[in-house]
């Protein structure tokens, strides 16, 4: 598959396009520029943190914002996502991320006691 053809090339051909076209997720909106943009801006952040090609990064989180742009700033390094259900239980989560193995994880304030309970800071 062509990279052009990538989910990053999808937001990055939204801000061209449309780069004042609003964006609404559950914790509120932004724009398609200011998303891609923000995506940039944090997939640095992920290549300072050692966050790669084929690195497994686990987020938990509801379909906020700051989810949908580490997820296509995860598409930026070419690393892949494990979005964790928080509705199941502690112990299946953690036979999952055994699995999984991600090198991050990343969760908003609601879970932050989850992510500890999970033996993640």
């Amino acid at each position: 598959m062509s990279s052009s053809l990538g989910l990053i090339h999808v937001l990055k051909r939204a801000a061209i396009l449309f780069p004042w076209q609003e964006v609404v997720a559950f914790d509120g909106r932004t724009t398609y520029k200011k998303l891609y943009e923000d995506a940039l801006r944090l997939a640095n952040f992920l290549r300072n943190e050692g966050i790669g090609e084929g690195d497994v990064i686990a987020i938990i989180d509801f379909n906020t914002l700051r989810y949908v742009t580490l997820v296509y700033a995860a598409s930026l390094v070419n690393a892949v996502v494990y979005p964790i259900n928080f509705k199941t239980s502690s112990s299946f989560i953690r036979k999952t991320l055994d699995i999984a193995k991600p090198k991050a994880v990343f969760c908003s304030e609601p879970f932050n006691e989850l992510a500890h309970m999970l033996g993640y800071e």
